[in-house]
């Protein structure tokens, strides 16, 4: 009579255990389902100039060159 519960239960525990395995992770990272949700950069540039809001060109070599320096600093490397 035990045998026969404990196999019982062994057998219903089975698909559980089984299902679990074969379970893909619908996220990874910034992919969901198979498609990435997070814009790239040139999408954003694309729909920033698009929309008539895009920084003028002055402005984004000016920031450029302060992430550079600032990499430079952060990196102990000579400014080039």
């Amino acid at each position: 009579m035990r045998t026969a519960a404990l196999v019982a239960i062994a057998l219903l525990a089975l698909p559980s255990v089984a299902s679990a395995q074969g379970v893909v992770s619908a996220r990874e990272g910034n992919i969901w389902n198979g498609t990435a949700h997070e814009p790239s950069a040139l999408s954003v540039h694309s729909a920033e100039r698009a929309a008539g809001v895009a920084e003028p060109p002055a402005q984004a070599q000016q920031q450029t060159r302060t992430v550079e320096q600032l990499d430079c600093q952060l990196t102990g490397q000579a400014a080039h």
